[in-house]
Protein backbone atom coordinates (compact mmCIF):
# COMPACT_ATOMS: atom_id res chain seq x y z
CA UNK A 1 0.00 0.00 0.00
CA UNK A 2 1.32 3.37 -1.06
CA UNK A 3 1.16 6.14 1.74
CA UNK A 4 -0.20 9.33 1.10
CA UNK A 5 1.61 12.74 1.91
CA UNK A 6 -0.64 15.59 1.78
CA UNK A 7 2.06 19.49 1.74
CA UNK A 8 -0.71 22.11 2.70
CA UNK A 9 1.00 25.79 0.80
CA UNK A 10 -0.51 28.67 2.90
CA UNK A 11 -1.39 31.20 0.00
CA UNK A 12 -1.36 28.71 -2.69
CA UNK A 13 -1.95 31.31 -5.92
CA UNK A 14 -2.54 29.43 -8.99
CA UNK A 15 -1.15 32.85 -10.62
CA UNK A 16 2.13 32.24 -8.57
CA UNK A 17 2.52 28.55 -9.65
CA UNK A 18 1.89 29.08 -13.13
CA UNK A 19 5.08 32.16 -12.81
CA UNK A 20 7.57 29.45 -11.19
CA UNK A 21 6.37 26.67 -13.52
CA UNK A 22 7.17 29.10 -16.51
CA UNK A 23 10.73 30.22 -14.86
CA UNK A 24 12.03 26.71 -14.43
CA UNK A 25 12.37 27.43 -10.66
CA UNK A 26 10.30 24.64 -9.59
CA UNK A 27 11.55 21.46 -11.17
CA UNK A 28 9.99 19.05 -8.27
CA UNK A 29 6.11 20.44 -8.73
CA UNK A 30 7.08 20.34 -12.60
CA UNK A 31 7.77 16.73 -12.04
CA UNK A 32 4.97 15.60 -9.90
CA UNK A 33 2.58 17.45 -12.41
CA UNK A 34 4.00 15.75 -15.59
CA UNK A 35 4.01 11.89 -13.74
CA UNK A 36 0.66 12.69 -12.35
CA UNK A 37 -2.11 15.50 -12.77
CA UNK A 38 -3.24 19.00 -11.67
CA UNK A 39 -6.44 20.95 -11.07
CA UNK A 40 -5.10 24.24 -11.28
CA UNK A 41 -8.91 26.03 -10.21
CA UNK A 42 -10.16 23.97 -6.83
CA UNK A 43 -12.59 25.93 -5.37
CA UNK A 44 -11.86 26.62 -1.35
CA UNK A 45 -14.31 27.51 2.11
CA UNK A 46 -15.52 31.25 2.83
CA UNK A 47 -14.52 32.72 4.59
CA UNK A 48 -11.26 32.17 2.69
CA UNK A 49 -9.19 32.11 6.40
CA UNK A 50 -7.06 29.01 7.74
CA UNK A 51 -9.30 28.04 10.53
CA UNK A 52 -12.63 27.25 8.78
CA UNK A 53 -10.41 25.71 5.70
CA UNK A 54 -8.35 23.58 8.08
CA UNK A 55 -11.63 22.26 9.44
CA UNK A 56 -13.24 21.62 6.05
CA UNK A 57 -10.29 20.03 5.32
CA UNK A 58 -10.16 17.66 7.52
CA UNK A 59 -13.80 16.85 7.74
CA UNK A 60 -14.75 17.34 4.21
CA UNK A 61 -17.84 19.50 5.18
CA UNK A 62 -18.22 23.64 4.88
CA UNK A 63 -18.23 25.64 8.10
CA UNK A 64 -21.73 25.95 8.71
CA UNK A 65 -21.63 21.98 8.94
CA UNK A 66 -18.51 21.79 10.92
CA UNK A 67 -19.06 24.86 12.74
CA UNK A 68 -15.83 26.99 13.03
CA UNK A 69 -16.96 29.75 11.18
CA UNK A 70 -13.90 31.77 10.62
CA UNK A 71 -10.13 33.13 12.26
CA UNK A 72 -12.15 35.43 14.59
CA UNK A 73 -16.07 34.99 15.20
CA UNK A 74 -18.13 35.21 17.66
CA UNK A 75 -19.69 32.72 20.18
CA UNK A 76 -23.30 33.40 21.48
CA UNK A 77 -22.79 30.97 24.04
CA UNK A 78 -19.89 31.79 25.35
CA UNK A 79 -20.85 35.43 25.04
CA UNK A 80 -17.28 36.39 23.85
CA UNK A 81 -14.88 36.59 20.33
CA UNK A 82 -13.03 34.05 19.39
CA UNK A 83 -9.66 34.69 17.46
CA UNK A 84 -7.71 31.70 16.72
CA UNK A 85 -3.92 33.43 16.91
CA UNK A 86 -3.96 36.83 14.40
CA UNK A 87 -2.90 39.67 14.79
CA UNK A 88 -0.58 40.09 17.66
CA UNK A 89 -2.64 43.07 19.03
CA UNK A 90 -5.66 41.11 18.56
CA UNK A 91 -4.50 38.34 20.56
CA UNK A 92 -3.20 40.51 23.46
CA UNK A 93 -6.32 42.62 24.05
CA UNK A 94 -8.29 39.23 23.99
CA UNK A 95 -6.27 37.49 26.44
CA UNK A 96 -3.31 35.54 25.43
CA UNK A 97 -3.93 32.64 27.32
CA UNK A 98 -7.32 32.45 26.43
CA UNK A 99 -6.60 32.77 22.17
CA UNK A 100 -3.92 29.82 23.52
CA UNK A 101 -6.93 27.91 25.08
CA UNK A 102 -8.58 28.20 21.95
CA UNK A 103 -6.40 27.31 19.55
CA UNK A 104 -4.83 24.38 21.35
CA UNK A 105 -7.60 22.86 22.98
CA UNK A 106 -11.00 24.68 22.27
CA UNK A 107 -10.72 24.58 18.28
CA UNK A 108 -10.49 20.37 18.39
CA UNK A 109 -13.02 19.70 21.05
CA UNK A 110 -15.40 22.58 21.88
CA UNK A 111 -15.72 24.59 18.62
CA UNK A 112 -15.58 21.63 16.30
CA UNK A 113 -18.53 19.73 15.43
CA UNK A 114 -18.81 16.17 17.34
CA UNK A 115 -20.98 14.90 14.93
CA UNK A 116 -17.99 15.10 12.57
CA UNK A 117 -15.82 12.94 12.18
CA UNK A 118 -12.14 14.05 11.21
CA UNK A 119 -10.40 12.17 8.27
CA UNK A 120 -7.78 10.90 11.37
CA UNK A 121 -10.96 10.01 13.27
CA UNK A 122 -12.07 8.09 10.05
CA UNK A 123 -8.79 6.76 9.16
CA UNK A 124 -7.96 5.32 12.97
CA UNK A 125 -11.68 3.36 12.81
CA UNK A 126 -10.17 1.92 9.51
CA UNK A 127 -7.75 0.76 10.44
CA UNK A 128 -4.88 3.16 8.92
CA UNK A 129 -2.06 5.51 10.76
CA UNK A 130 -1.77 9.18 10.91
CA UNK A 131 -0.03 12.52 11.37
CA UNK A 132 -0.58 15.87 11.49
CA UNK A 133 2.54 18.24 11.27
CA UNK A 134 2.00 21.85 11.93
CA UNK A 135 -1.75 21.42 11.46
CA UNK A 136 -3.60 23.42 13.88
CA UNK A 137 -7.07 21.01 13.49
CA UNK A 138 -6.36 17.45 14.48
CA UNK A 139 -9.26 15.76 16.57
CA UNK A 140 -8.20 12.19 16.93
CA UNK A 141 -8.25 9.25 19.07
CA UNK A 142 -4.90 9.22 20.96
CA UNK A 143 -3.89 11.50 23.66
CA UNK A 144 -0.89 13.76 23.53
CA UNK A 145 0.26 15.96 26.13
CA UNK A 146 1.10 19.26 25.84
CA UNK A 147 4.15 20.96 26.54
CA UNK A 148 4.91 24.42 26.98
CA UNK A 149 8.22 26.30 26.57
CA UNK A 150 9.24 27.81 30.06
CA UNK A 151 8.56 31.38 28.83
CA UNK A 152 4.97 30.77 27.67
CA UNK A 153 4.03 28.62 31.09
CA UNK A 154 2.07 31.86 32.56
CA UNK A 155 -0.03 31.11 29.87
CA UNK A 156 -0.91 28.02 29.92
CA UNK A 157 -3.39 28.09 32.64
CA UNK A 158 -6.44 27.96 30.78
CA UNK A 159 -5.26 25.35 28.52
CA UNK A 160 -5.69 21.49 29.46
CA UNK A 161 -2.46 19.10 29.67
CA UNK A 162 -3.83 16.70 27.03
CA UNK A 163 -5.29 16.83 23.56
CA UNK A 164 -6.58 14.53 21.52
CA UNK A 165 -4.92 13.43 17.76
CA UNK A 166 -3.70 11.55 15.50
CA UNK A 167 -1.21 8.41 15.81
CA UNK A 168 1.48 11.15 15.33
CA UNK A 169 1.68 14.59 16.11
CA UNK A 170 4.18 17.83 15.89
CA UNK A 171 2.82 21.28 16.48
CA UNK A 172 6.12 23.29 17.51
CA UNK A 173 7.07 23.44 20.82
CA UNK A 174 3.68 22.86 21.97
CA UNK A 175 3.18 18.80 21.15
CA UNK A 176 6.09 16.11 19.74
CA UNK A 177 4.80 12.61 19.63
CA UNK A 178 8.16 11.65 18.48
CA UNK A 179 10.03 11.96 21.78
CA UNK A 180 13.17 13.35 19.85
CA UNK A 181 14.17 16.85 19.76
CA UNK A 182 13.71 17.95 16.21
CA UNK A 183 17.09 19.98 14.68
CA UNK A 184 15.03 22.73 13.35
CA UNK A 185 14.21 26.57 14.03
CA UNK A 186 11.86 26.74 16.85
CA UNK A 187 12.75 29.86 19.16
CA UNK A 188 10.53 32.70 20.12
CA UNK A 189 11.39 34.15 16.81
CA UNK A 190 11.19 31.52 14.82
CA UNK A 191 7.14 31.05 15.89
CA UNK A 192 7.61 28.61 18.03
CA UNK A 193 8.44 26.04 15.61
CA UNK A 194 5.54 26.85 13.98
CA UNK A 195 7.64 27.42 10.36
CA UNK A 196 8.33 25.14 7.04
CA UNK A 197 11.73 23.84 8.33
CA UNK A 198 10.80 22.63 11.12
CA UNK A 199 7.53 21.11 9.64
CA UNK A 200 9.76 18.85 6.95
CA UNK A 201 13.01 18.15 9.42
CA UNK A 202 9.85 16.82 12.21
CA UNK A 203 8.16 14.79 9.54
CA UNK A 204 11.84 13.27 7.81
CA UNK A 205 12.30 12.39 11.27
CA UNK A 206 9.18 9.32 10.76
CA UNK A 207 10.66 8.60 7.63
CA UNK A 208 14.39 8.24 9.51
CA UNK A 209 12.71 5.89 12.16
CA UNK A 210 10.57 3.73 10.25
CA UNK A 211 7.49 5.41 11.71
CA UNK A 212 6.05 7.38 8.79
CA UNK A 213 1.57 6.91 9.45
CA UNK A 214 -0.34 5.64 6.62
CA UNK A 215 -1.68 9.37 6.26
CA UNK A 216 0.57 12.48 7.03
CA UNK A 217 -0.81 16.01 6.75
CA UNK A 218 2.02 18.68 6.88
CA UNK A 219 0.92 22.81 6.63
CA UNK A 220 3.66 24.79 5.56
CA UNK A 221 2.87 28.65 6.71
CA UNK A 222 6.20 30.52 5.41
CA UNK A 223 4.40 31.42 1.49
CA UNK A 224 1.01 32.80 3.49
CA UNK A 225 3.31 35.62 5.13
CA UNK A 226 5.58 36.18 2.07
CA UNK A 227 2.33 36.86 -0.16
CA UNK A 228 1.02 38.79 2.48
CA UNK A 229 4.24 41.39 2.43
CA UNK A 230 4.64 40.78 -1.62
CA UNK A 231 1.47 39.55 -3.24
CA UNK A 232 2.77 37.72 -6.31
CA UNK A 233 6.57 38.33 -5.84
CA UNK A 234 5.88 36.95 -2.53
CA UNK A 235 4.47 33.84 -3.85
CA UNK A 236 7.12 33.13 -6.52
CA UNK A 237 9.23 33.32 -3.56
CA UNK A 238 7.50 31.27 -0.91
CA UNK A 239 7.13 28.60 -3.95
CA UNK A 240 10.52 28.02 -4.96
CA UNK A 241 11.05 27.55 -1.46
CA UNK A 242 9.15 24.85 -1.08
CA UNK A 243 10.41 23.02 -3.68
CA UNK A 244 13.89 22.95 -2.00
CA UNK A 245 11.91 21.52 1.54
CA UNK A 246 10.35 19.17 -1.07
CA UNK A 247 13.58 17.98 -2.28
CA UNK A 248 14.89 17.24 1.11
CA UNK A 249 11.99 14.92 1.90
CA UNK A 250 12.81 12.90 -1.64
CA UNK A 251 16.39 12.50 -0.94
CA UNK A 252 14.92 11.05 2.64
CA UNK A 253 13.79 8.17 0.50
CA UNK A 254 17.50 7.92 -2.14
CA UNK A 255 15.41 9.15 -5.30
CA UNK A 256 12.22 10.31 -6.69
CA UNK A 257 11.49 7.04 -8.25
CA UNK A 258 12.10 5.73 -4.90
CA UNK A 259 9.83 8.33 -3.15
CA UNK A 260 7.19 7.53 -5.54
CA UNK A 261 6.79 3.83 -5.21
CA UNK A 262 6.36 4.21 -1.69
CA UNK A 263 4.12 7.17 -1.54
CA UNK A 264 1.25 9.58 -2.97
CA UNK A 265 2.32 13.37 -2.93
CA UNK A 266 -0.56 15.74 -2.70
CA UNK A 267 0.09 19.54 -3.13
CA UNK A 268 -2.44 21.74 -2.61
CA UNK A 269 -3.44 24.95 -0.51
CA UNK A 270 -5.82 26.52 1.71
CA UNK A 271 -7.01 29.87 -0.53
CA UNK A 272 -5.01 32.25 -2.51
CA UNK A 273 -4.79 36.54 -1.96
CA UNK A 274 -5.59 39.53 -3.83
CA UNK A 275 -3.70 42.66 -4.00
CA UNK A 276 -4.55 45.11 -1.39
CA UNK A 277 -4.06 49.42 -2.29
CA UNK A 278 -7.46 50.55 -0.18
CA UNK A 279 -8.86 50.27 3.29
CA UNK A 280 -12.66 49.62 4.21
CA UNK A 281 -12.54 51.27 7.96
CA UNK A 282 -15.10 49.48 9.72
CA UNK A 283 -15.60 51.70 12.43
CA UNK A 284 -16.24 55.04 10.85
CA UNK A 285 -19.48 52.38 8.59
CA UNK A 286 -20.59 51.69 12.00
CA UNK A 287 -19.52 54.63 13.88
CA UNK A 288 -23.87 55.12 14.84
CA UNK A 289 -24.02 52.06 16.75
CA UNK A 290 -23.11 50.52 19.52
CA UNK A 291 -20.56 47.96 19.93
CA UNK A 292 -17.53 46.68 21.94
CA UNK A 293 -14.04 47.48 21.93
CA UNK A 294 -11.78 44.13 22.11
CA UNK A 295 -11.45 44.39 25.97
CA UNK A 296 -14.95 45.47 26.82
CA UNK A 297 -17.47 42.91 27.89
CA UNK A 298 -20.22 42.14 25.67
CA UNK A 299 -23.45 43.14 26.98
CA UNK A 300 -27.08 43.52 26.13
CA UNK A 301 -26.27 47.63 25.34
CA UNK A 302 -24.49 46.88 22.31
CA UNK A 303 -26.08 47.11 19.30
CA UNK A 304 -23.30 45.11 17.32
CA UNK A 305 -20.44 42.65 17.81
CA UNK A 306 -17.74 43.52 15.00
CA UNK A 307 -15.42 40.33 13.72
CA UNK A 308 -13.03 41.11 10.83
CA UNK A 309 -11.27 38.21 9.05
CA UNK A 310 -9.01 40.92 6.81
CA UNK A 311 -11.19 40.72 3.07
CA UNK A 312 -14.95 39.35 5.25
CA UNK A 313 -16.25 40.42 8.19
CA UNK A 314 -19.05 39.18 10.27
CA UNK A 315 -21.30 41.74 12.02
CA UNK A 316 -23.21 39.95 14.62
CA UNK A 317 -26.73 42.05 16.24
CA UNK A 318 -29.13 41.55 18.61
CA UNK A 319 -32.44 43.30 17.20
CA UNK A 320 -33.55 42.09 13.29
CA UNK A 321 -35.10 46.18 13.16
CA UNK A 322 -31.08 46.82 13.52
CA UNK A 323 -30.25 45.00 10.44
CA UNK A 324 -31.70 46.72 7.59
CA UNK A 325 -29.95 50.00 9.64
CA UNK A 326 -26.65 48.29 9.43
CA UNK A 327 -26.79 46.74 5.80
CA UNK A 328 -28.02 50.36 4.76
CA UNK A 329 -24.56 52.09 6.02
CA UNK A 330 -22.31 48.73 4.42
CA UNK A 331 -23.60 49.62 1.40
CA UNK A 332 -22.77 52.96 1.23
CA UNK A 333 -18.94 52.15 0.99
CA UNK A 334 -17.34 51.81 -2.42
CA UNK A 335 -15.51 49.16 -1.23
CA UNK A 336 -17.77 46.70 -0.50
CA UNK A 337 -19.50 44.25 -3.06
CA UNK A 338 -21.59 42.23 -1.17
CA UNK A 339 -23.59 42.56 2.08
CA UNK A 340 -25.40 39.08 2.52
CA UNK A 341 -28.10 38.02 5.25
CA UNK A 342 -30.91 35.53 6.22
CA UNK A 343 -34.44 36.40 6.71
CA UNK A 344 -37.73 34.23 6.85
CA UNK A 345 -35.90 30.85 5.77
CA UNK A 346 -34.44 33.07 2.68
CA UNK A 347 -30.52 34.52 2.73
CA UNK A 348 -30.49 37.86 0.29
CA UNK A 349 -27.52 39.88 -1.18
CA UNK A 350 -27.00 43.19 -2.00
CA UNK A 351 -24.35 45.30 -3.35
CA UNK A 352 -25.62 49.11 -3.94
CA UNK A 353 -29.09 49.18 -3.24
CA UNK A 354 -31.43 47.96 -0.73
CA UNK A 355 -34.48 48.05 -3.35
CA UNK A 356 -31.95 45.65 -5.27
CA UNK A 357 -31.20 41.97 -4.65
CA UNK A 358 -30.69 38.89 -5.43
CA UNK A 359 -32.63 35.92 -2.67
CA UNK A 360 -31.99 32.10 -2.62
CA UNK A 361 -32.68 28.86 -0.50
CA UNK A 362 -32.33 25.39 -0.55
CA UNK A 363 -35.01 24.22 -3.04
CA UNK A 364 -36.05 22.32 -6.16
CA UNK A 365 -36.37 24.55 -9.16
CA UNK A 366 -32.71 25.15 -10.15
CA UNK A 367 -29.56 23.10 -10.18
CA UNK A 368 -25.99 24.42 -9.53
CA UNK A 369 -22.90 23.06 -11.31
CA UNK A 370 -22.41 21.00 -7.95
CA UNK A 371 -25.97 19.32 -8.18
CA UNK A 372 -26.79 21.39 -5.21
CA UNK A 373 -30.66 22.19 -6.27
CA UNK A 374 -31.94 25.91 -5.09
CA UNK A 375 -34.90 28.37 -5.62
CA UNK A 376 -33.77 31.74 -6.50
CA UNK A 377 -35.32 35.20 -6.90
CA UNK A 378 -33.99 39.09 -7.87
CA UNK A 379 -31.59 39.96 -9.54
CA UNK A 380 -28.66 36.90 -10.29
CA UNK A 381 -25.83 39.51 -11.42
CA UNK A 382 -25.45 40.52 -8.06
CA UNK A 383 -23.20 37.14 -7.46
CA UNK A 384 -22.10 37.28 -11.21
CA UNK A 385 -24.42 33.93 -11.86
CA UNK A 386 -24.98 32.47 -15.17
CA UNK A 387 -28.47 31.29 -15.59
CA UNK A 388 -29.64 29.02 -18.59
CA UNK A 389 -32.94 27.52 -17.89
CA UNK A 390 -32.74 25.81 -15.02
CA UNK A 391 -28.98 25.40 -14.44
CA UNK A 392 -26.42 27.97 -12.30
CA UNK A 393 -23.06 28.33 -13.09
CA UNK A 394 -20.90 30.26 -11.11
CA UNK A 395 -18.26 32.84 -12.29
CA UNK A 396 -16.85 35.57 -10.17
CA UNK A 397 -17.66 33.91 -6.76
CA UNK A 398 -17.36 29.79 -6.93
CA UNK A 399 -19.80 27.72 -4.79
CA UNK A 400 -21.62 31.06 -3.68
CA UNK A 401 -24.37 29.98 -2.99
CA UNK A 402 -23.45 27.12 -1.11
CA UNK A 403 -21.16 28.92 0.24
CA UNK A 404 -22.45 32.43 1.53
CA UNK A 405 -25.60 30.04 3.44
CA UNK A 406 -22.49 28.01 4.83
CA UNK A 407 -20.97 31.18 6.63
CA UNK A 408 -24.60 32.39 7.42
CA UNK A 409 -25.05 29.19 9.56
CA UNK A 410 -21.97 28.11 10.89
CA UNK A 411 -22.93 30.98 13.81
CA UNK A 412 -24.86 30.52 16.76
CA UNK A 413 -26.57 34.54 16.35
CA UNK A 414 -27.92 36.55 13.86
CA UNK A 415 -25.12 37.90 11.65
CA UNK A 416 -24.61 39.93 8.48
CA UNK A 417 -21.83 39.05 5.94
CA UNK A 418 -19.57 41.70 4.50
CA UNK A 419 -17.50 40.85 1.53
CA UNK A 420 -14.70 43.24 0.05
CA UNK A 421 -14.00 44.14 -3.24
CA UNK A 422 -10.95 43.22 -4.67
CA UNK A 423 -7.95 45.85 -4.20
CA UNK A 424 -9.70 46.28 -0.46
CA UNK A 425 -9.31 45.09 3.06
CA UNK A 426 -11.49 45.36 6.12
CA UNK A 427 -9.79 47.42 8.96
CA UNK A 428 -10.99 48.16 12.44
CA UNK A 429 -9.17 47.81 15.97
CA UNK A 430 -6.23 46.14 16.37
CA UNK A 431 -6.70 44.27 12.74
CA UNK A 432 -4.00 43.31 9.87
CA UNK A 433 -2.54 45.75 7.50
CA UNK A 434 -1.33 44.40 4.32
CA UNK A 435 -1.65 47.19 2.35
CA UNK A 436 0.57 46.85 -0.48
CA UNK A 437 0.49 43.46 -0.06
CA UNK A 438 -1.87 40.47 -0.43
CA UNK A 439 -5.26 39.65 1.52
CA UNK A 440 -7.50 36.97 1.94
CA UNK A 441 -10.85 36.19 3.30
CA UNK A 442 -13.55 37.28 0.73
CA UNK A 443 -15.23 35.36 -1.95
CA UNK A 444 -13.92 36.42 -5.21
CA UNK A 445 -12.62 33.57 -7.36
CA UNK A 446 -8.77 35.53 -6.88
CA UNK A 447 -8.63 34.24 -3.52
CA UNK A 448 -10.60 31.43 -3.64
CA UNK A 449 -8.99 29.48 -6.23
CA UNK A 450 -6.10 26.97 -5.57
CA UNK A 451 -3.99 24.48 -7.48
CA UNK A 452 -4.58 20.75 -6.39
CA UNK A 453 -1.58 18.45 -7.60
CA UNK A 454 -1.19 14.69 -7.44
CA UNK A 455 1.86 12.60 -7.88
CA UNK A 456 0.35 9.99 -9.56
CA UNK A 457 -2.69 9.34 -12.38
CA UNK A 458 -5.75 7.64 -11.29
CA UNK A 459 -8.79 6.61 -12.18
CA UNK A 460 -10.87 9.10 -9.35
CA UNK A 461 -11.40 12.18 -11.03
CA UNK A 462 -9.65 14.90 -9.07
CA UNK A 463 -11.49 16.94 -6.36
CA UNK A 464 -13.58 20.59 -7.63
CA UNK A 465 -13.85 21.49 -4.34
CA UNK A 466 -11.71 21.37 -1.52
CA UNK A 467 -14.02 20.20 0.96
CA UNK A 468 -14.29 16.64 -1.01
CA UNK A 469 -10.50 15.92 -0.48
CA UNK A 470 -11.24 13.95 2.68
CA UNK A 471 -13.01 11.29 0.55
CA UNK A 472 -11.29 11.83 -2.29
CA UNK A 473 -7.93 10.79 0.17
CA UNK A 474 -9.82 7.99 1.65
CA UNK A 475 -11.18 6.82 -1.70
CA UNK A 476 -6.98 6.45 -2.54
CA UNK A 477 -6.07 4.61 0.74
CA UNK A 478 -8.82 2.06 0.04
CA UNK A 479 -7.81 1.56 -3.96
CA UNK A 480 -4.23 1.21 -2.85
CA UNK A 481 -5.11 -1.55 -0.25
Amino acid sequence: MKKIIVFLIDSFMPEALEEVLKQNKVPLFKELIKRGNINRQCVTVFPTMSASFDASLITGVTPGIHKIPGLVWYSKKENRIINYGAPAGFVFKLGVSQVIADTLYNQNTKHLAQNIKTIFEELDFKGYTSGSFSYQVYRGHHIHKIKFPWYMKPFSKKTPKHISGPNQIILGRFLNSLDKNIKAPKSLFSRLGLNDKFTIEAFISTVQENKQPDFSLLYLPKTDQDVHKNHLEGGIEGLTKVNTLLEQVVSTYGSLDKALEENIFILTGDHSQIKVHHFIYLDSILKNFKYPALKDKITFKHDLILCNNERMAFIYYREEYTADKIIKELIKDPGIDLVARKSGGWIYVYNDSMDRYFSFKRGENYVDEYEQSWDISGDFNILDLLIDRNKIKYRMYPDALNLLESAIISNDSSVIIANAKPTYMFKSESSSNYKGGGSHGGLNQLEMHVPFIISEKTDLPLPRRLIEVKEYILSLLEAKD
